[in-house]
C-alpha cells in the first residue's frame, strides 16, 4: 500500500491528533504574542514594546513550567479536567482585557496572565505532542503543522481585523486545546508514567542540547531587540511576505528531522546559523532590510525544529516527559527575555557593527558545541559499523544461535528473549517491534528495562557491545 508523500496512513491517530493540537496550540501562541506588542504600542508606547516583549516571553515560560507542577500536583482526573478549562475559560477574559485596555496597568495585568495561562495549557499540548513523537514522519507532519499555523497566522494579520477578529481565533484555539486535553485520558495515564529510567538519557546529549539552544537563543535576541520594535510601531517587517520563509523553513526542517533518523537535522540547523550572520550584515542596508528579516526567518524554522524535536526526544526517554516536553521552548523564552533589552541597547549604541561580530562569534561557538554531531555525518566508525554488518546482517542465522545462548545465560524469559532478537537484529524503533510481537509499547518498554538490568546494560548500543563481547570471548 502506498503510504503517500507525508506518511499520514502510517501515523496512529492519537500521534496524529496531538500533532494537530499542538499546531492549533502554537498559532495561538504566535496570534497572540503579535497582539501583545502591537497593543502595547498603542497604549503604552512604542518604546514599551521590547520590555514588554521581553516580559511576555518570561510569562510564557513561566507557565510552560507551571503546568508541569499542575500535572504532579493534581492526581484526580476530574478534578484536573475542571481546573484545565477553568484555566481556558481565564486565559478567554484576560485576553479581552488586555486586548480592549486603555489603561497601562490593565494592559500590563492581562498581557502578562494572558501569557502565562496560555504557557500553562501549551505545556499539555507539548507534553502530548512529546510522547507520541515514535514515528518516522512525525518530524514532517509537525513541521507541516507549524507551518499551516504560521500561513493562517500571516493571513490573520494581514487582513485589516479587529481585535475582536482575532480574539474569536485564539478561542477557538484555547477551547480546542483544552477540549483536546480533557477527553484523551488514557493516552495521559501513560505519558505520566514512564517505563525507562533517566539512566538511558545520555547526560552530555541533554547537556549539549540546552547549550546550543541558549547560544542560538542570543542570537534570536540580537535580532529580536532590532526587528521586534519596528514591527510595533507599524513597518510589518514580521507579518509582511516575508513571513512565508519561516513557514518554508518550518516544512523543510520537518522533512529533514525525518530522513534518516534525523542524522542531519543538527548539521542544517548550525547552516542555518550562519544565516544570522548574513541577515545582521544586510540590515546596514536598509534598501534589503525585508531580505534580511527573510533569512531570520529561513533560520529560525531549523532553530524552532531543532529545539523541539530535541527535547521531544529527551522527554521520551525521561522520567519527567511533562517537564522537558516544553524545555526548549522554556530555555529559548527565558534566554531571550533576559538577553533582547541588553542587546538593543548595544545596537543603539554601537550600531550595525556590534551586531554583526556578536552574531559571528555566537555562531562559531554553536558549531563548536555541535561539532561532534556535525563531524558524525561525515566521519562514520568504520569498525563498529564493519562489526554489525559482518556478526549481525552477514550472518543472521548463527547470530540468532549466538543470542538464544546469550538468553540463556543471562536469565532471560522466552518473551524477553524475542524482544532481545529485535534489539540486536534490526534497527526498527520501539512502535515497529512493539506492534511486531503485538504488544503495547509500555510493555514493550518494561522488557527492554528488565533485558538491561539483566545484561547490565544501559542502553540499545550497550546491549549490541554486552553480546559482541559474549560471542567474541
Amino acid at each position: 500500500m502506498n503510504k503517500g508523500f507525508i506518511g499520514l496512513r502510517t501515523i496512529p491517530k492519537p500521534a496524529l491528533f496531538s500533532a494537530i493540537n499542538f499546531s492549533v496550540c502554537f498559532f495561538a501562541f504566535q496570534l497572540t504574542e503579535f497582539m501583545v506588542n502591537d497593543c502595547a504600542a498603542a497604549v503604552l508606547g512604542k518604546y514599551s514594546v521590547i520590555v514588554v516583549y521581553s516580559i511576555g516571553l518570561l510569562s510564557t515560560a513561566l507557565g510552560l513550567l507551571s503546568f508541569s507542577l499542575f500535572d504532579k500536583l493534581i492526581h484526580n482526573i476530574r478534578v484536573r479536567n475542571v481546573a484545565f478549562s477553568l484555566i481556558g475559560v481565564m486565559v478567554i477574559a484576560t485576553s479581552f482585557a488586555f486586548a480592549f485596555a486603555t489603561n497601562g496597568v490593565l494592559f500590563e495585568v492581562g498581557a502578562v496572565l494572558t501569557l502565562y495561562l496560555l504557557g500553562v495549557i501549551g505545556g499539555s499540548a507539548y507534553r502530548n505532542c512529546a510522547i507520541a513523537f515514535n514515528n518516522k514522519y512525525m518530524g514532517r507532519i509537525i513541521g507541516i503543522g507549524m507551518a499551516l499555523a504560521v500561513l493562517l497566522q500571516y493571513v490573520v494579520q494581514c487582513l485589516p481585523l479587529s481585535n475582536l477578529v482575532y480574539l474569536i481565533c485564539m478561542t477557538v484555539c484555547v477551547a480546542a486545546v483544552v477540549i483536546s486535553y480533557i477527553y484523551p485520558t488514557k493516552n495521559r495515564d501513560v505519558v505520566n508514567s514512564s517505563v525507562l529510567p533517566d539512566k538511558t538519557l545520555s547526560k552530555r546529549s541533554v547537556f549539549v542540547t540546552i547549550a546550543a539552544v541558549t547560544l542560538i537563543s542570543v542570537i534570536c535576541a540580537l535580532l529580536d531587540g532590532i526587528v521586534v520594535p519596528v514591527q510595533a510601531v507599524g513597518q510589518n517587517v514580521l507579518s509582511n511576505f516575508t513571513r512565508l520563509f519561516y513557514a518554508a523553513s518550518l516544512v523543510i526542517a520537518g522533512f529533514t528531522a525525518d530522513y534518516k533518523k534525523g542524522k542531519y537535522l543538527t548539521l542544517a540547523t548550525v547552516c542555518s546559523v550562519f544565516l544570522s550572520v548574513l541577515s545582521s550584515a544586510i540590515f546596514a542596508e536598509t534598501s534589503f532590510y525585508w531580505l534580511g528579516v527573510g533569512f531570520i526567518y529561513l533560520f529560525s524554522g531549523f532553530y524552532v525544529m531543532y529545539l523541539t524535536i530535541n527535547f521531544f526526544l529527551i522527554a521520551s526517554e525521561s522520567k519527567k516527559p511533562t517537564l522537558w516536553a516544553s524545555m526548549g521552548r522554556i530555555v529559548r523564552s527565558f534566554t531571550v527575555a533576559f538577553a533582547t533589552i541588553p542587546t538593543m541597547l548595544l545596537y543603539e549604541r554601537f550600531g550595525n557593527v556590534i551586531l554583526l561580530i556578536s552574531s559571528c562569534i555566537l555562531s562559531v561557538a554553536v558549531m563548536l558545541i555541535l561539532l561532534r554531531d556535525i563531524s558524525s555525518v561525515f566521519v562514520q566508525s568504520k569498525d563498529f559499523i564493519r562489526q554489525i554488518d559482518n556478526q549481525v546482517i552477514s550472518k543472521q542465522t548463527s547470530y540468532e544461535n549466538g543470542i538464544d545462548d546469550f538468553s540463556a545465560s543471562r536469565g532471560l524469559t522466552d518473551r524477553e528473549n524475542e524482544v532481545l532478537k529485535n534489539l540486536l537484529l534490526t534497527e526498527d524503533d520501539l512502535q515497529t517491534i512493539a506492534d511486531r510481537l503485538f504488544i503495547s509499547r509500555r510493555v514493550l518498554q518494561r522488557y527492554i528495562t528488565s533485558i538491561y538490568d539483566k545484561t547490565s546494560a544501559k542502553s540499545r548500543i550497550g546491549l549490541i557491545q554486552r553480546y559482541n563481547e559474549y560471542i567474541n570471548r
